[in-house]
């Protein structure tokens, strides 16, 4: 932030376009060390990394065998249905752009102990989440969160049910 003379903001811009400027030194450090696995945690928020042009661009020509993306939805963002479908939009929004197979999985759940069953019930069971989302929203806000959850069922539900079962 001293350096380039920026704010927290512009400085986490700076960080998404410098890790792209670095992917040489980058891809030689992991070649060095050969790692079984590596986990590339993006600096910042992910919509820095994945909305800006230095995050896809990083995706694509970092070297490694097999690549996929890890989108971690906050236990405590996604305690109500309306929340939850909201994220679940991101990471369909994120998993579009970055164009990576795509692993959904939700974190603090210490914290969200009481939600736990809702969350599970919400993530493999369509119709329990509709009528969730019914409970809690009405009029423009219901019809617009139904006709997202409609079109992402697809894609996220089945995912998310396979990461939570049993956790």
């Amino acid at each position: 932030m001293k350096q380039y003379d920026l704010g927290p903001n512009g400085a986490m811009i700076m960080a998404s376009d410098l890790i792209a400027s670095k992917i040489d030194d980058l891809q030689r450090d992991v070649d060095n060390v050969n790692p079984d696995y590596l986990i590339v945690d993006t600096p910042g928020q992910i919509e820095l990394f994945a909305y800006r042009t230095s995050g896809p661009f990083f995706v694509q020509n970092f070297n490694v065998e097999q690549k996929g993306a890890i989108f971690l939805h906050d236990g405590s963002l996604v305690t109500t249905p309306t929340n939850f479908v909201s994220m679940a939009l991101l990471a369909s929004s994120i998993k579009l752009r970055l164009n990576l197979p795509f692993v959904n999985v939700l974190t603090k759940i210490d914290l969200i102990e009481d939600k736990i069953r809702d969350i599970l019930r919400w993530s493999s069971n369509i119709r329990s989440l509709e009528e969730a989302i019914a409970k809690q929203s009405d009029g423009e806000s219901y019809t617009l969160v139904m006709n997202i959850l409609r079109n992402l069922n697809i894609t996220f539900i089945p995912t998310m049910r396979k990461l939570t079962r049993g956790s």
